[in-house]
């Protein structure tokens, strides 16, 4: 006797591999002309656009540009002078497991930015880039389902609650905005550096959209007319959307933002205090949708022979979800007085498993301008690091995302400065959960049953006892044991007396 099956299938995009590659970009920069010789560099920052990703079988090429900016203080004078430049990258992502028609979520950061004087005309500015990359593999897996067994036949099913990535989409967006500086504020004389800092604040899945909310924030340093480096930083709201393909409504959404353009100009003549700013940012969005898979993972027959052709598979689904904040501090030695800039370089959380644990670093650098007790401009860099811990099981893998907030604080003093900042980290857990069904059988019926059976076994239980094991295992039915001693569940307590109908 055959039996008849149902086809069905599951389609996800499967998380396949999150690979990081970090190199060091320099580009050496010229002092212009007009620009006295260089003595000592106090400043440096740095900001990487993304412009393209190509996607190959078994790489990636990363390609964009860095903009950076240093202050140098010229050989008798205390008044700085700005250098930027704008040069272009190239980072290569080797992946076995890559292929052209995967989809990639991308995040690309500065680790670290430093200039040095080659000589008294020539700058070296260095910049610690590095990029992450997680795969996703559009998948579909297709198993059977048996629709209608015979009484004597025991079919058991499991039913598995998973969240898997069900839509990866992009959008690129612009937006410009104006701003002016505070009255009272030093107007600008020269830009000496900016930074824009997305992050998203609301999101939300509607339909089939993936709506976001956030802000930009710009963070710029200048020299003001009578030669002093002045901040000033401004948020700017945005709000978004992205085309997911299908309806998802109810369901949780990932955004990843990163930069592809920033420009800032200088805007009229009388007092330079507007400016312009435009901004190209990409959306990355994955969308997460919580299921059931139901599949029929073990069978036998009460009378007869029961042949059966398994089916393994496996689907790759997120367990958990959750978040930390954690306080980064840090510190310079020196006598520092005011504190003019600080820019926060966060790197990239690493993990290590301990045990049943995963340990999540998070390392960072800063760059400090500051005056010291003479009043001269001077400038130190800084490492710190921070690490948290989560419970994790030997099967898992577990991935970490790390967002530092938007506010620094520097405590200046004769002893030097303390640094620290607040920092959101995200753990992940994933697991590649195996699945077994049925994938054919064949079933001949016996004509009766084996003589000399017993009619009814008397059974203690044991620890984790099931009742499908005891069934299976006399050749009965689950219901009729259940029937027999008023059960309501599947398994029973330890030392437990059971009749078993045979």
């Amino acid at each position: 006797m055959q039996f008849e099956f149902e086809t069905k299938q599951l389609s996800y995009w499967k998380r396949a591999f999150c690979q990081t590659a970090v190199q060091e970009q320099t580009q050496e920069v010229i002092v212009p002309d007009s620009f006295p010789d260089a003595s000592r560099i106090v400043y440096c920052s740095a900001q990487p656009l993304l412009r393209s990703k190509e996607i190959r079988d078994g790489s990636a090429i990363i390609s964009g540009g860095i903009r950076a900016a240093c202050l140098y203080v010229p050989e008798g004078e205390e008044t700085p002078h700005v250098i930027d430049t704008y040069f272009p990258f190239s980072m290569r992502i080797d992946e076995p497991s890559l292929a052209q028609e995967m989809k990639t979520i991308l995040d690309l950061r500065v680790r670290s930015a430093d200039a040095r004087l080659v000589n008294s005309r020539k700058v070296m500015i260095r910049v610690g880039l590095g990029c992450r990359m997680t795969g996703y593999q559009d998948t579909v897996e297709t198993y059977e389902s048996l629709k209608d067994a015979p009484e004597q036949v025991q079919i058991r099913t499991q039913t598995y609650r998973m969240t898997i990535p069900s839509a990866i989409a992009e959008k690129p967006f612009s937006f410009s905005e104006e701003a002016e500086l505070p009255v009272g504020a030093l107007p600008i004389r020269s830009i000496a550096g900016y930074r824009i800092e997305p992050a998203i604040t609301e999101q939300k899945i509607v339909g089939s959209r993936a709506a976001f909310k956030g802000n930009a924030v710009l963070r710029l340093l200048y020299l003001s007319e009578n030669g002093t480096p002045e901040t000033f930083s401004q948020s700017f709201p945005f709000s978004q959307y992205c085309e997911l393909g299908r309806d998802l409504s109810e369901q949780e959404g990932e955004v990843q933002l990163i930069l592809t353009g920033a420009e800032l100009e200088l805007q009229g003549s009388t007092d330079a205090k507007q400016l312009l700013l435009q901004v190209d940012m990409l959306a990355q969005c994955v969308a997460y949708e919580t299921t059931e898979i139901t599949v029929q993972d073990d069978a036998y027959a009460v009378c007869g022979a029961l042949d059966v052709n398994w089916q393994d598979f496996s689907v790759v689904t997120r367990l958990d979800r959750q978040s930390t904040m954690e306080t980064i501090r840090g510190g310079i030695d020196g006598d520092v007085k005011i504190v003019a800039e600080t820019a926060v370089y966060p790197d990239f959380p690493v993990i290590e498993r301990e045990a049943e644990r995963a340990v999540v670093r998070f390392p960072a650098s800063a760059n400090l301008l500051f005056y010291d007790l003479d009043g001269k401009l001077q400038g130190k860099t800084c490492r710190m690091q921070t690490e948290t811990s989560a419970a994790l099981c030997s099967t898992c893998q577990c991935a970490a995302q790390a967002q530092m907030m938007q506010d620094c604080y520097v405590s200046p003093g004769n002893q030097g400065a303390e640094l620290r900042f607040d920092a959101r980290i995200g753990f992940s857990c994933f697991t590649d959960q195996p699945l077994r069904t049925i994938k054919s059988a064949e079933y001949e019926k016996s004509a009766a049953k084996q003589r000399g059976r017993p009619a009814i076994v008397l059974r203690r239980t044991t620890p984790n006892t099931d009742i499908w094991d005891l069934a299976k295992q006399y050749k009965t039915g689950v219901r009729e044991i259940s029937e027999a001693n008023g059960l309501d569940s599947s398994e029973v307590r330890t030392e437990t007396m059971l009749l078993i109908p045979m």
